[in-house]
């Protein structure tokens, strides 16, 4: 019973109420200074990000653009056959990623939510794939 996850989710032992066990112990050692500068380092960050929305908006740009001059770049250079693949796959992601991430998280755990964003890649894939 030394251990806090035995003791935890034991209700009955030999006949004995063992229910509601008690609170664990916090210790000094569990609650180290460079865990709590790295999260206040986070916290002044997401802070700074609230603070300067531009920032935030031109970061978002930036990566869209970069995207899409890649794909221009690669079009360029590669056949209409394997550019087409790319793009039915690209536009698969984008897609099971919106509809995955804009359910509710109450709605599925993380791990469905992965399972239905790559089920749903496949299948939109597979489907413009079977229609050519």
């Amino acid at each position: 019973m030394t251990d806090e996850v035995i003791r935890g989710t034991t209700v009955l032992e030999k006949g004995e109420l063992r229910w509601p066990a008690p609170p664990p112990a916090v210790s000094p050692s569990t609650t180290s200074a460079p865990k709590q500068k790295a999260l206040h380092a986070k916290e002044i960050a997401k802070l700074e990000a609230q603070a300067n929305p531009f920032k935030a908006k031109a970061k978002q740009v930036a990566w869209a653009s970069l995207g899409l001059g890649g794909m221009l770049a690669l079009g360029a250079t590669t056949s209409l056959d394997f550019m087409s693949t790319l793009t039915t796959f690209a536009l698969a992601a984008v897609v099971g990623y919106q509809v995955v991430w804009g359910v509710t998280p109450a709605l599925h755990s993380p791990l469905m939510s992965v399972t239905n964003a790559i089920s749903g890649i496949v299948a939109v894939g597979g489907l413009v794939l079977m229609v050519r």
